[in-house]
């Protein structure tokens, strides 16, 4: 962490936001299991299930009008992550696009500050 903060990150790509990375802190903080594959697959298995359709239909906006909306860029607070283990860990979200040239696609890489406020 940086002075004490522990951040977690996630760097995912496209339209299904497929996990690339997670950062060790991030798997500590999701409690994430060592064996035999740490991580998550998908974003949206870090997300409430109630949470996973309308995201992904916002994600389909964004991917169609090719913009991050005003509304996600900024902090997000009070954001509930789904840990490995079933639980929930509250948490201040920072989402974005790795690189503001390329273009919205198949490709396209996001990524996902998170630290915990609980």
């Amino acid at each position: 962490g940086w002075g004490g903060i522990q951040v977690g990150c996630i760097l995912a790509r496209g339209e299904d936001l497929e996990i690339m990375s997670l950062n060790q802190t991030g798997k500590e903080l999701l409690a994430c299991p060592s064996d035999p594959d740490p991580s998550p697959k998908f974003v949206r298995d870090l997300l409430d299930p109630a949470f996973a359709i309308p995201h992904a239909g916002f994600l389909a906006r964004v991917m169609r009008d090719r913009a991050l909306p005003a509304s996600i860029q900024h902090p997000l607070r009070n954001v509930h992550m789904r840990r490995s283990d079933g639980s929930t860990v509250q948490a201040e979200l920072l989402v974005g696009k790795l690189d503001e040239r390329q273009a919205f696609d198949g490709q396209t890489v996001f990524f996902a500050y998170f630290v915990p406020t609980e």
